[in-house]
């Protein structure tokens, strides 16, 4: 029996200005946390793709890996560890909008002075 788990996370770090002429900037981070449990020794290859929304270019992969294959669909040859592992830190550029926007407003309360 054997099984691999894959648990992705991704961090959108945003400058959101709401001003005419200032455009919004953002940056879309992301990593691939592996765990593999497998019986003897085995090569596993996982094909990572990003959505219908920017482009995933990959920063930097695990020294497991053996071989990556950098086309529309990523794809990861590699002989995992026994210890869980960060596969892959990556990249989505060329991301339109931004998923989600955000608005605050805050009121200061009036200061007293004596």
């Amino acid at each position: 029996m054997f099984s691999v788990l894959l648990q992705f996370r991704e961090e959108i770090s945003a400058a959101q200005y709401d001003l005419d002429g200032v455009p919004d900037t953002w940056q879309v981070n992301g990593t691939v946390v592996c765990k593999a449990d497998l019986e003897g020794s085995a090569d596993v290859t996982v094909a990572l793709q990003s959505g219908s929304v920017g482009k995933m270019t990959t920063i930097s992969v695990h020294p497991c890996v053996q071989a990556e294959e950098l086309t529309q669909t990523k794809n990861f040859m590699f002989s995992p560890p026994m210890e869980t592992f960060t596969l892959c830190h990556y990249r989505v550029t060329d991301v339109p909008y931004l998923p989600l926007r955000g608005f605050f407003q805050m009121k200061v309360a009036p200061t007293i002075s004596f």
